[in-house]
């Protein structure tokens, strides 16, 4: 039990496809990354930490890119990791430190999200946020 987060492929609706038809495909895993789930919340579903599923634009995902590659170049700009990045406390959600965890899986997120944008269609298919716990 803990903090799992997926980034999901979905083609988009067509008019006589039904939501439950769509073929989803899911491409990142996170586990326990609060502070990834954290920019997730804060950023795109408004605050609200609702264990629902959220679609993600490109803008988005380059934005957490952008916040990603800053911290892992400078990890000792604590004000901005702090701002951009804070890590989140929940149950079962993990460690709240800014450890080596916090930035390997930053490290480990960045080719994974660039390599969004070689894979996805974004005119046929979209990325969509699932959190669970």
């Amino acid at each position: 039990m803990g903090l799992d987060m997926d980034l999901v492929r979905r083609n988009k609706p067509q008019t006589n496809l039904k939501t439950e038809d769509l073929e989803e495909q899911d491409i990142i895993y996170w586990r326990k990354a609060n502070h990834i789930h954290n920019w997730f919340v804060m950023n795109l579903i408004d605050h609200v930490d609702n264990c629902k599923a959220s679609k993600i634009t490109t803008n988005e995902l380059l934005d957490l890119i952008t916040v990603l590659e800053y911290i892992e170049k400078n990890p000792d700009d604590m004000e901005y990791i702090e701002s951009e990045l804070p890590t989140a406390d929940g149950f079962f959600f993990g460690s709240t430190d800014y450890d080596h965890y916090y930035f390997e899986s930053i490290k480990d997120a960045i080719p994974k999200l660039k390599d969004l944008f070689n894979t996805t269609n974004f005119e046929e298919q979209e990325i969509f946020y699932f959190p669970s716990w």
